[in-house]
């Protein structure tokens, strides 16, 4: 495996070669270590993990790989959401440090740093999950997926007369709203009084920018004057173009 993956390294940049899946280095700027077992020091690298119509990429990385056990124990990167046709210098997520099982095709990295500037002006920290699918499509991809650790982050005005209070998540190309176990994500609907109107409450919304925010079980209350009607679970739709 050793000898197979430096023929790899020398021929093609790629440390990892199957039927199903090929990682590979941007970069010439590698180093053999000989400890306890063998591994390859690897700098400055863009680290690419592609599969039949698929392609994941840590920018800006760095790492050792160990070939007998197709451990890659990376630090430091970028990840865009490119794959799901968002703006690189606008979503974008920082890593640390991470570890790829290259034999797997999925891989998960704690305590980045995420930037979505569609909706916040300052950074939020969460999980990042990837994953290689083979043929999909930008629309309907569901990764890269970032998941906020904070669940009490509020967006005032997320649409007019609307503020959300809860967690976020952006799975490929869908941003989500996201509840934490008892605790729901919240929706306050104001009047043109800006007096309290409706308060929705759910595990998720699907927040469409400047389209709609749905939830498929909704727990709401609305407010009319002293009194208040209650339904624990309905579907919630707001049409933000029609509103």
């Amino acid at each position: 495996t050793f000898m197979k993956t430096s023929s790899s390294l020398f021929s093609d940049t790629a440390i990892y070669l199957s039927p199903a899946r090929i990682w590979k280095s941007t970069s010439a700027d590698y180093e053999f270590l000989f400890e306890e077992i063998p591994a390859i020091r690897i700098s400055n690298l863009n680290l690419l993990g592609i599969t039949t119509g698929d392609t994941v990429v840590i920018q800006k990385t760095k790492g050792i790989y160990f070939p007998l056990e197709y451990r890659w124990v990376g630090e430091g990167g970028v990840v865009t959401w490119e794959r799901a046709n968002l703006a690189p210098e606008q979503v974008y997520c920082e890593l640390k440090d991470y570890t790829i099982y290259l034999k797997r095709n999925e891989h998960h990295a704690d305590s980045v740093t995420f930037y979505n500037k569609a909706f916040f002006d300052y950074s939020l920290l969460g999980k990042l999950t990837d994953k290689l699918i083979a043929n999909v499509k930008p629309k309907t991809t569901s990764y890269p997926r970032f998941e906020s650790y904070d669940h009490e982050i509020t967006i005032k005005n997320l649409t007019e007369r609307v503020d959300y209070k809860g967690g976020f998540a952006l799975h490929g190309s869908k941003t989500l709203g996201t509840g934490s176990g008892s605790k729901k994500a919240v929706l306050t609907f104001y009047d043109k009084d800006d007096s309290l109107f409706i308060k929705a409450r759910a595990n998720q919304f699907l927040i469409k920018q400047a389209e709609s925010i749905v939830s498929n079980q909704a727990a709401v209350s609305i407010y009319i004057g002293e009194d208040s009607i209650y339904h624990p679970s309905i579907l919630l739709r707001l049409s933000i173009i029609d509103k």
